[in-house]
């Protein structure tokens, strides 16, 4: 069942609305039973990088014939796309490189050595090892299967390396040290018990997802282990880090914040494992930086208010969608980007700050202004971190910055708003006319009129929005498309785009657009529109409609005072 808009709505404060409502509202669950298999003379793989750029590994079980069976799914069955540090594929080695394990062994999975991703999908097959939830028997092969689950080993296959913190989380779950098995070289078993993956954290999970995380969350939360409760309102962070992934500039200012709304602020790092889990589950509310931390929702009780700080503004995170649905937690997401240079959400640098849809949310969530300015001064780390993050590497992005971009975006960020409006007001006398495109699904910078807006190269327009900086006439914009036509009418900031009857945005080819009645009197409003490899069209007039051959890859409008007035 998908999330209604209006929902959404209340939930998502992000520059990149439409994005994440995209991600939002679509349900993951899925209803398919689980199965089990027993594979004869199994043989498990260590995983090898097979694909550099997709992130993909060979390796798994497989039969004799070297025929794959199971890994690491992310991104569904049919075919089973790996994914980043998914495993999808077997490879052959000889028969002498095999290690024979007279055992009957169960196939645990794939565990990654990335704290984030081995929280997310690498407890997919522990269900087996639990009790199944009421009235869901659990169907499996009869021969063995006590003595196996019960009391055999559990092998895993692992991806960069071992991490201490995969013994803790097992032995929560009823597997001792003694029974772990690390496979690191090809291994043939007298069997392998294979139970299906509860979830494909790009695609859907099961009702079996969570079983493994509360019987951790149960059993973390008694007498013996844990020994720190530290309230019911939780603030999480990395800052005490000393080596991550990604550099969050200025995160100390929501540990602040928060700390003054009441909030513990934790690093999950200084406690143990059982310890971790037990705050999570006892919490109330949960604040943190979107990504690894935000995973901890699979911990927390339904209903348990968890709001996530994303650090960029032009991606989203489909997993944590999937995650916010499974756990029943009252999730948020709040966009705290202020990066004006390059930021990607999973590694690099980012700057995090108050930006205007923060003030939204603190406005509309504590019915109060945050006024705290300290964020001024996070520039000069910002700019130290990302110079020494990304200058020295041969990255391309560099040598293809547009200046005006990052001057503009910087500007927006100062303003703390939606777009930067102060300047072009003044010298106008009026209220500035705003416009900004969508291209390969993501939001341009708005700009001011006089100036074009386009997206990477010829990449082609699907939806745009026009409005005033402030207060002033109605304007109304509709885009077309040859595959269904013009897309409705929209106006004064709403979306304008042409969907398909699969619910896809279609390039744009024409545009139209005009003011209110009023604003029609006073101003000509013009346009001009440049198609994929083509030059810039004339002007519109009169009617303000442009229809073009090709897709539209750019805009330009401008708002003109009426002779003599």
């Amino acid at each position: 069942m998908s999330i209604p808009e209006e929902e959404i709505r209340k939930r998502v404060y992000a520059q990149n609305y439409e994005q994440w409502r995209d991600v939002c509202r679509v349900s993951r669950y899925s209803e398919r039973t689980l199965k089990v298999q027993k594979l004869e003379g199994g043989i498990l793989l260590p995983p090898i990088l097979r694909d550099r750029a997709k992130g993909e590994y060979s390796g798994g079980a497989c039969d004799g014939a070297f025929r794959f069976v199971a890994g690491l799914i992310r991104d569904g069955e049919e075919p089973p796309a790996g994914g980043f540090y998914g495993v999808n594929a077997s490879y052959q080695v000889k028969d002498s490189d095999i290690t024979d394990v007279n055992e009957d062994i169960v196939y645990g999975g794939v565990l990654i050595n990335h704290f984030g991703h081995f929280l997310l999908e690498c407890f997919g097959r522990m269900w087996y090892m639990l009790p199944p939830p009421p009235n869901s028997p659990r169907k499996t092969p009869a021969d063995d299967r006590d003595a196996v689950r019960e009391n055999g080993k559990v092998a895993f296959l692992c991806i960069m390396g071992t991490a201490a913190w995969y013994a803790p989380f097992l032995e929560l779950l009823g597997i001792p040290r003694e029974r772990i098995l690390l496979v690191e070289r090809p291994a043939r078993f007298r069997s392998v018990t294979i139970p299906e993956e509860a979830v494909h954290s790009w695609c859907n999970y099961t009702k079996e997802y969570l079983i493994p995380y509360r019987c951790m969350a149960e059993r973390a939360g008694s007498p013996e282990g844990v020994r720190h409760l530290l309230g019911k309102k939780i603030f999480l962070t990395r800052s005490g880090l000393s080596s991550t992934e990604t550099v969050c500039c200025n995160d100390a200012y929501f540990e602040r914040f928060y700390a003054d709304k009441g909030f513990s602020v934790i690093e999950p790092e200084n406690f143990s494992i059982a310890e971790q889990i037990a705050i999570l589950s006892h919490a109330e509310e949960v604040a943190c930086i979107m990504g690894s931390l935000s995973h901890w929702a699979l911990f927390c009780k339904p209903g348990t208010k968890f709001t996530m700080l994303t650090r960029v503004n032009d991606d989203t995170l489909a997993s944590q969608c999937l995650v916010n649905e499974a756990s029943g937690i009252d999730w948020y997401i709040v966009d705290v980007s202020m990066n004006f240079l390059y930021a990607h959400r999973a590694y690099g640098v980012c700057l995090l700050g108050p930006t205007f849809y923060w003030k939204r949310f603190v406005l509309e969530t504590y019915g109060a202004f945050d006024d705290d300015d300290s964020w001024k001064y996070a520039y000069h780390e910002y700019l130290l971190q990302w110079c020494d993050f990304y200058l020295g590497r041969d990255v391309q992005f560099i040598k293809k910055f547009d200046f005006y971009k990052v001057c503009q975006k910087m500007h927006q960020l100062l303003c703390q708003n939606e777009f930067s409006s102060g300047v072009p007001e003044k010298r106008l006398g009026r209220p500035c006319l705003i416009y900004c495109i969508r291209s390969q699904g993501a939001w341009e910078l708005p700009v001011m009129e006089g100036i074009s807006c386009n997206g990477e190269g010829d990449a082609p327009i699907e939806a745009l929005k026009l409005f005033f900086s402030s207060s002033f006439f109605s304007i109304f914009y509709e885009v077309y498309s040859p595959a269904c036509g013009w897309g409705g009418a929209a106006s004064n900031g709403s979306v304008a785009e042409a969907i398909d009857s699969e619910g896809k945005a279609k390039p744009v080819f024409g545009i139209r657009m005009r003011m209110d009645d009023r604003g029609g009197e006073k101003y000509w409003l013009r346009f001009r529109v440049r198609g994929a490899g083509s030059d810039w069209s004339a002007w519109s007039h009169n009617e303000n409609v442009i229809l073009s051959k090709k897709p539209l890859c750019a805009l330009e409008v401008r708002l003109l005072a009426k002779s003599g007035r």
